[in-house]
């Protein structure tokens, strides 16, 4: 019995000196490895940091990878926590700092922000290759804007040119549906002789670089193709003479 205690207390004295997440699932409750997660990342001292509303009691639970924590609503007053491949275990916690006076003493020396990567013209439609997550002093230019987690900036495209280096905030980014369902959208194609274009109805929303479905309200002949920044939709060109054929009826 002696020898298995001691055992384990060897292990956890392992995990912890390796870091990771995984000793917060042995050491910690789910209240305290948020806390100590946040203070980690906004650089303030762990004591300030509180878990609100939440069963101290409960257990972060195992993890067959490392648990992916994160900042979650574009806030840093929201912790997320994540087994990846396993969106069952996804947890969310509220925290803030103890008392108003101790906010103002801990105020966090540094943030996370999505920065772009390169220098991007206007209209790009942002993947995960074009920003990254970058450590700043809270007072920096964008830090009350920028976005502080990629997924929420993914998939959206540029109101503006953004330099290498820049913060991404909601202005900079044209959110929201761009072609509308049963719409009548600007269709088109381009191929070796020229390029065609029509009106055809939209069976469903898109967002910029999201592909939809369509159809021809004259022969009710479908088509899909990809939503782009000035609201028109360009259509798949797999088989060029055939989507030509389709807009042209």
């Amino acid at each position: 019995m002696r020898s298995s205690i001691r055992h384990r207390r060897l292990l956890v004295a392992l995990l912890l000196a390796g870091g990771g997440s995984s000793a917060f699932s042995l050491e910690r409750s789910l209240a305290e490895s948020a806390e100590a997660f946040a203070a980690r990342s906004l650089g303030v001292p762990e004591a300030s940091v509180r878990a609100q509303s939440i069963d101290r009691r409960q257990r972060l639970g195992s993890c067959a990878g490392e648990w992916l924590w994160r900042f979650a609503f574009d806030s840093t007053q929201t912790v997320q926590v994540e087994c990846p491949g396993d969106p069952k275990s996804r947890r969310f916690v509220a925290i803030s700092v103890s008392t108003p006076r101790e906010a103002a003493s801990v105020a966090p020396a540094t943030t996370m922000m999505v920065v772009v990567d390169r220098d991007l013209p206007y209209g790009h439609v942002l993947t995960d290759r074009d920003v990254r997550l970058e450590s700043r002093r809270a007072t920096s230019p964008g830090t009350l804007v920028a976005f502080t987690s990629i997924e929420p900036v993914l998939g959206h495209s540029l109101t503006r040119p953004l330099g290498a280096g820049t913060p991404v905030g909601r202005a900079d980014l044209r959110l929201g549906t761009v072609v509308k369902r049963n719409a009548l959208v600007h269709a088109w194609t381009e191929f070796n002789g020229g390029r065609a274009s029509t009106k055809l109805l939209a069976l469903g929303p898109g967002k910029v670089g999201d592909w939809i479905e369509l159809e021809n309200p004259q022969s009710g002949r479908k088509l899909r193709g990809e939503v782009q920044v000035d609201g028109s939709v360009r259509l798949g060109v797999r088989d060029a003479a055939k989507v030509t054929a389709s807009v042209v009826d």
